[in-house]
């Protein structure tokens, strides 16, 4: 979240891709990392946007806060959302990565429209 700036005309844009790769891990914040957080790749950018999309549409963390490990329960459902909102949202927080969404456009078309 702290990557994600608002320019004045209302777009939000989001800053350093892969700064992650160069801090040393015991300095991360990672509460929205995926529980694979050492490997840098897209399964693990899907699980971050999904972790704030999350706390968007609840207003909590998915995981009260702390990171997700392998051992990490499922996030609770938020049940005001569509079905299919829902399940797009809990695929894209699978904590591994082969049960995870594929794509960041397929996670997107499952979340509603504006």
């Amino acid at each position: 979240p702290a990557s994600v700036f608002y320019k004045t005309d209302g777009i939000a844009r989001v800053f350093d891709f892969g700064i992650g790769e160069l801090i040393p891990a015991t300095q991360k914040p990672s509460v929205y990392a995926s529980p694979e957080a050492g490997a840098a790749d897209k399964s693990g950018d899907i699980f971050s946007a999904a972790v704030i999309a999350y706390e968007l549409l609840s207003g909590r963390h998915p995981f009260a806060g702390e990171p997700a490990t392998t051992g990490s329960s499922a996030p609770a459902r938020i049940f005001s959302l569509m079905p299919g909102t829902w399940r797009a949202l809990a695929q894209a927080l699978a904590l591994t990565p082969y049960e995870r969404t594929a794509s960041l456009q397929e996670f997107l078309s499952g979340l509603p429209k504006p």
